[in-house]
């Protein structure tokens, strides 16, 4: 039998080196098994991340316009001053009929949150369940078939129109008076009889931010001929916003008062709407306290306590 060749003194690290490599490789073949039967990849940075967690709705079957698990009254809104301001970088939505809206919700003892919107993105959230309510609607049978609306509005306003100074136009008596002019209005908003049924034509205008203070400023820039409301106080209050009072003239239409409600979705349930509907019937006449200290700083702010 021939013997073993002696051992090299300079060979034996390289031994040493390879039976600690082999030693090592098999203490991770376990440690990859186990990670392998957990769904994780083992990692060469050191142990790997657990697995991502899967956002869910609530209930778990929801889509994307269910209600929250709480009994909250979800409202939004478009910015129709001085009802409801523009929020801006404030942290919380502002306007008589914001502050009015608390209030019923206190006497109902639900939560209310609101949200501000351009009145074609309201509309559609209103339709897609994401909001329960929607404030400044007026009532059409198209509405009416499709929203429940309470048994009063909260307030009544007046349609006009706003002209620049120079305009030849004192005052509106008949619908002959607008015709040949550029008129500025939002998009998809609602046009009082006066308008529609004599075919005035509106330069329907989209936009994000404040849209009458946006429409004023295409007025006194000689880029539209006058702007359209429902509402006058809305043109009123921004036309102070803006320090433009001496620059436009504003023109009462020749119709009746506008109805402005606070309406339902279909699918809000019938306790809240009923409830709703009950406390506005007992409170509505004090929406003019919550109105006032928008119109006049000096006047008294209304009541805090529901």
């Amino acid at each position: 039998m021939r013997p073993f060749p002696p051992c090299r003194p300079h060979a034996i690290p390289a031994v040493i080196a390879m039976i600690l490599t082999l030693a090592f490789a098999i203490w991770l073949i376990p440690a990859g098994s186990a990670m392998a039967q957990q769904g994780q990849e083992p990692s060469a940075h050191g142990p790997a991340a657990p697995p991502p967690v899967a956002e869910t709705q609530y209930p778990a079957n929801a889509g994307p316009g269910a209600s929250p698990p709480s009994n909250t009254l979800r409202v939004g809104y478009f910015v129709l001053a001085p009802h409801a301001l523009e929020k801006g970088d404030q942290p919380e939505a502002r306007g008589a009929a914001i502050d009015y809206t608390k209030m019923v919700a206190g006497k109902m003892a639900i939560p209310v949150t609101f949200m501000e919107l351009p009145f074609s993105r309201l509309m559609k959230y209103m339709d897609d369940g994401r909001i329960d309510a929607a404030l400044f609607l007026v009532r059409t049978p198209e509405r009416e078939a499709a929203y429940r609306y309470p048994d009063h509005p909260f307030t009544r306003t007046r349609s006009a129109v706003a002209v620049r100074a120079d305009s030849p136009l004192s005052a509106v008596s008949a619908a002959s008076d607008l015709m040949g002019m550029t008129i500025g209005y939002f998009e998809l908003g609602y046009a009082s009889p006066f308008i529609l049924d004599a075919g005035i034509p509106l330069e329907r205008i989209t936009g994000s931010e404040n849209i009458f203070q946006m429409l004023l400023k295409l007025l006194v820039n000689h880029r539209i001929d006058a702007v359209y409301s429902p509402a006058i106080g809305a043109l009123e209050y921004d036309a102070g916003i803006l320090a433009i009072r001496d620059q436009i003239r504003i023109l009462p239409l020749p119709e009746p008062e506008i109805d402005l409600y606070t309406v339902f979705g279909p699918g809000v349930p019938d306790g809240i709407v009923s409830e709703y509907n009950r406390v506005h019937n007992e409170t509505r006449e004090r929406y003019d306290t919550y109105l006032q200290p928008y119109l006049n700083p000096k006047a008294p702010p209304p009541p805090t306590a529901p």
